[in-house]
C-alpha cells in the first residue's frame, strides 16, 4: 500500500502538466490488409512501444514493433524471415533498457515460439526460436512480466485438438534472463492435478509475480464458465486454484464466460477486474473487486448503472492510472465486427462511470489497448474496421488523450453545475439541446449527426441555425448518452457528448 500511495502522489503531482493530444495511424505496407496490435508498454520517459502483426491477411503476417515518442513522432521495426510468417503478442521492458518481445513464427510444416531482444531504438540484438515439445497445432498469444530478479516470465499456451471433441489450450511457462536466454520452462500437461480451469483451457489473461511469497499468480478464464486465480511457484509447479466464479447452469460452453481484463491491484491480495458473463447475445458487463482466495468483495454490474451499455457487450481492455481513476473499453456484438465508434470510459474510485471519450473516426471500431500516462491521461489503440463498407484502410490508430478529452458524465446535476459558454446546454437535457456554433461557413452545407454509444445513427440532416445557436430537438430520443457531431464536407466543426433525461 505504501508503494501505491507514493505512486499515486507522483501521478497526481504530474496531472496538471499540459499534454499535447495527437493521433498516429500505423503506416503499413498493406493498408487494406490485417494489421493489429496485441500489447503495449510505456517507459519512464513516456515513450510507447506496441507489438503486433502486419500483413495482407491474418494468416500471412510479419511481426512488428512500433515506437511512438511523447510528441507523436514514431518509428517501427518489422521482423521478416524468408519462408516463415510471424506475430508478436507481448512486450516486456527489461531492467537493462532492452525490450523483450514474444510471439510465434511458423510455416506450413512447423511452429515455434519467437523471442526477440531489441534496444529502445528498435535495433534487433538477438532472436530465439523454441519448438513445441508436444503434439499440437500452434502457439497462442503470450503474456509477459518481470519477476523480482529482472527475469522475464512468459505465459503462453498451445492448441490441442481432443479427437474433434473440442480444441483446448494447454499452458506453457518460460523464464528468460535479461540477455534473452532461457532459464527454465514447463508444459502444464502431464502428471498434474485436474481442476477444470487449470488444465483444460489454460489461457492467461493477466499475471503477477508476488515478491513476498515468491509465487506467480495467474488470472485464467477456463472451460465451462470458470474463472480462477491459479498460483505457481517459481519453477512453475502448480500450488493451488481459487475459483472466483463458476457458471451454475452446468453447461460446457466456454463462451459462458466471455472475457476478463484486470490491470490493477488494491493491495497485495486484492485485485480489480472488468469482465463479461453470459452467452454472446446476453452478456452482463461488470466490474468486480476480488481477493486472491476467490472471494468477490464487491461486484458492480455496469449494465444496471448506465443505460448506455448494451447487454451484448464484451470487455476489451482496462487500465488504472491510480487508485481513483480507471479506464475501460468494450464493444458490442450487436453489430458483429462493426458496432460503431470506439469508446473509452472513466471510472472513479466508487466504480461509477464519470467520463467518456468517443472516437469519431468511422474506420475505428473498437479500442483494443489502453495505456495510462503519468499526466492522468492515456494512450489508446483503436482497431480499424476491415469489415466496414466505409473503411478504406485497416490500420491501427494510436491516440494520446488528456484528462480534458473525456466528457464528464454527471450522475446527478445540481444548480451549482456550471456549463461553459461554448458548450451545449442544458446537459442533461429533456426536449432541446442548444449548441453554440461559431465556425460555420455559409458557402458550405453544414449537417448535424446524432448517434448513441453503439454507433447507431438517430439524426443526420442539414441544419440552419438560429443565428449562432442550433436548437436540437431531442424529445423523441430515449433516455441515455448520445454523441453529436456538427460537420461540413466531412470536416468536423464541433462534437461532444450529451445526456438525454
Amino acid at each position: 500500500m505504501k508503494k501505491l500511495f507514493i505512486l499515486s502522489a507522483l501521478l497526481f503531482g504530474c496531472q496538471y502538466l499540459l499534454a499535447q493530444e495527437w493521433t498516429v495511424r500505423y503506416p503499413s505496407a498493406h493498408p487494406s490488409g490485417y494489421n493489429h496490435f496485441h500489447d503495449g508498454w510505456i517507459d519512464e520517459d513516456g515513450v510507447a512501444f506496441f507489438v503486433g502483426q502486419e500483413g495482407s491477411d491474418k494468416d500471412t503476417p510479419d511481426a512488428i514493433v512500433f515506437r511512438v515518442n511523447p510528441d507523436g513522432t514514431h518509428g517501427s521495426f518489422k521482423y521478416h524471415k524468408v519462408g516463415y510468417y510471424s506475430k508478436a503478442s507481448c512486450i516486456v521492458g527489461m531492467p537493462n533498457k532492452h525490450l523483450f518481445v514474444a510471439g510465434d513464427i511458423y510455416n506450413d510444416t512447423c511452429h515455434y515460439l519467437l523471442a526477440l531482444i531489441l534496444d529502445k531504438d528498435l535495433n534487433l540484438l538477438g532472436e530465439r526460436h523454441y519448438s513445441n515439445e508436444v503434439e499440437s497445432n500452434s502457439w497462442g498469444k503470450c503474456r509477459g512480466i518481470l519477476d523480482g530478479h529482472g527475469n522475464v516470465i512468459i505465459a503462453t499456451y498451445i492448441l490441442q485438438n481432443n479427437d474433434y471433441n473440442g480444441v483446448f489450450n494447454r499452458g506453457v511457462f518460460f523464464k528468460f534472463d535479461p540477455l534473452g536466454d532461457t532459464l527454465c520452462h514447463r508444459y502444464l500437461i502431464e502428471n498434474e492435478p485436474n481442476p477444470i480451469a487449470y488444465l483444460l483451457d489454460f489461457k492467461v489473461r493477466q499475471m503477477w509475480y508476488q515478491e513476498q511469497s515468491k509465487t506467480l499468480l495467474c488470472l485464467v478464464p477456463g472451460y465451462g464458465g470458470v474463472l480462477s486465480f491459479i498460483t505457481f511457484d517459481t519453477a512453475f509447479n502448480y500450488i493451488e486454484e481459487h475459483q472466483i466464479w463458476r457458471d451454475q447452469t452446468e453447461k460446457t460452453d466456454h463462451t459462458l464466460y466471455r472475457d476478463c481484463f484486470t490491470d490493477y491491484w488494491y493491495s497485495e491480495d486484492e485485485a480489480l477486474f472488468f469482465s463479461s458473463i453470459g452467452a454472446a447475445e446476453r452478456n452482463k458487463l461488470r466490474v468486480s473487486r476480488v481477493n486472491t482466495q476467490g472471494e468477490i468483495l464487491e461486484l458492480l454490474p455496469l449494465n444496471e448503472r448506465a443505460d448506455t451499455i448494451d447487454d451484448a457487450a464484451q470487455p476489451r481492455c482496462m487500465a488504472a492510472v491510480n487508485d481513483s481513476t480507471f479506464f475501460f473499453s468494450f464493444h458490442s456484438h450487436l453489430w458483429g465486427y462493426y458496432p460503431g465508434s470506439a469508446c473509452v470510459y472513466q471510472l472513479n474510485h466508487q466504480l461509477e462511470i464519470t467520463g467518456c471519450h468517443i472516437d469519431d473516426d468511422h474506420e475505428s471500431y473498437r479500442t483494443c489497448l489502453i495505456l495510462p500516462t503519468s499526466d492522468g491521461g492515456c494512450l489508446t489503440v483503436n482497431d480499424s474496421c476491415i469489415f466496414s463498407p466505409f473503411a478504406t484502410t485497416a490500420l491501427p490508430v494510436i491516440k494520446k488523450l488528456r484528462r480534458e478529452d473525456f466528457v464528464r458524465i454527471p450522475w446527478s446535476v445540481t444548480k451549482n453545475d456550471i456549463i461553459p459558454s461554448n458548450h451545449a446546454f442544458p446537459n442533461p437535457c429533456d426536449e432541446f439541446l442548444h449548441i453554440p456554433l461559431t465556425e460555420m461557413n455559409p458557402n458550405e452545407e453544414t449537417r448535424c449527426r446524432v448517434k448513441d454509444l453503439l454507433g447507431r445513427i438517430f439524426m443526420d440532416y442539414p441544419i440552419n441555425p438560429d443565428g449562432n445557436l442550433l436548437n436540437l430537438d431531442v424529445s423523441k430520443l430515449a433516455p441515455g448518452i448520445y454523441h453529436y457531431r456538427i460537420y461540413s464536407n466531412q470536416k468536423t466543426l464541433l462534437s461532444a457528448t450529451f445526456i438525454k433525461k
